[in-house]
């Protein structure tokens, strides 16, 4: 027996989530059974909202950090990235910059 599922999105959020899905070769019904498939067998989400939320700052952070360098509002010298080119802040090195970066 099949069920149907109706919902609201915002337009642009569908339309780069569907050209997303079809590079991977998926479309909405295909993911979202996916998706669900998933809870029901585990019990749980595919994926922690923690993590996904705490990436997202991490991404916005060097953004931030970059645009401000770029403006010259900021200025370093040398400083070290991760594997993703996510500033790494080292607190001895540049305790003004770690500062800013956690206290704003």
């Amino acid at each position: 027996m099949m069920a149907t599922i109706t919902f609201e999105i915002d337009a642009k959020l569908k339309d780069e989530a569907a050209a997303r899905l079809a590079s991977e070769g998926l479309d909405f019904k295909k993911a979202i059974g996916l998706f669900l498939h998933h809870i029901a067998m585990y019990g749980e989400l595919p994926f922690s909202p923690e993590r996904v939320e705490s990436e997202r700052l991490q991404k916005e952070l060097s953004e931030l950090i970059n645009a401000k360098i770029a403006a010259g509002e900021i200025n370093v010298i040398k400083h070290e990235v991760n594997e993703k080119g996510e500033w790494i802040i080292d607190k001895d090195k540049h305790p003004e910059l770690y500062d800013w970066a956690v206290n704003g």
